[in-house]
């Protein structure tokens, strides 16, 4: 039998394998090279920071040791994390490089919406309950939330003030500053100590009771009642929006 020849590989093979070899080195050595320029370059290096109008009370110092640094190397999370932590009252905080040298910081701010007393410390919140700062006085314009059961309640900066009664606090607020045939009436505080018999105190010293459901519809039949201007409010000491029709109290 004849014996099989052996195949012999083409010398261009191993021209080709030697040049596509040498271009992958060639290319990591570029490569390398183009990182380290971009990690380094002075061209690179933060001079710029610009702020959100809405965002002014953040402290410039809490930044200042961003410039000089590389905007490619720049731990965007952390300084997200940093703020955060500093500035409660400003959320989805985004920090956006703006190439070469320059980075801007946008976020939302986060507005004065109730407060309440946890533990005599006066709480300010927004209308999701984020603590935004304890003060030691109340602010008279905002709505004053009591009757809050404190045993569960954790005062942390930046985070919800949880529990069922201060949840339905904030809808009734919200459902209350929804009506515009209210806006006239602000509230002076709302009593969440019993759901069942929910109290605001208006500033004109009208006292309206509603449970916990349906609290836009309660607020919608309150301002219908008022906007109406059927009613003697100086003779009137409250409205109650529990039952199927509206009770009006006399004094």
């Amino acid at each position: 039998m004849a014996r099989k020849k052996k195949s012999k590989i083409p010398p261009a093979f191993f021209k080709i394998i030697g040049i596509l070899f040498l271009t992958v080195i060639v290319c990591l050595i570029i490569v390398s090279r183009a990182l380290h320029y971009f990690h380094h370059a002075d061209y690179f290096k933060i001079k710029i920071i610009t702020i959100d109008p809405s965002l002014q009370f953040i402290n410039k110092r809490d930044l200042a040791g961003l410039k000089g640094q590389n905007l490619f190397r720049l731990n965007l999370k952390a300084i997200q994390r940093k703020l955060e932590g500093k500035y409660p009252q400003v959320s989805n905080i985004k920090i956006i490089k703006q190439f070469p040298n320059q980075i801007s910081i946008e976020a939302r701010q986060r507005l004065p919406f109730v407060q309440t007393r946890i533990k005599n410390r006066i709480l300010t919140m927004d209308q999701r309950g984020i603590i935004l700062s304890v003060d030691d006085k109340p602010d008279n314009k905002l709505p004053f939330i009591s009757g809050l059961k404190p045993g569960s309640k954790k005062i942390i900066l930046g985070a919800p003030l949880r529990g069922k009664d201060m949840h339905t606090a904030l809808r009734m607020v919200r459902a209350y500053k929804k009506q515009k045939a209210l806006s006239f009436q602000p509230i002076k505080e709302i009593s969440v100590k019993n759901l069942s018999k929910i109290q605001f105190d208006l500033l004109n010293q009208l006292i309206v009771y509603v449970d916990q459901d349906e609290p836009d519809k309660k607020m919608q039949i309150l301002g219908l009642i008022l906007s109406q201007g059927k009613l003697d409010l100086k003779q009137t000491k409250y409205i109650d929006l529990r039952f199927k029709e509206p009770i009006i109290g006399k004094k």
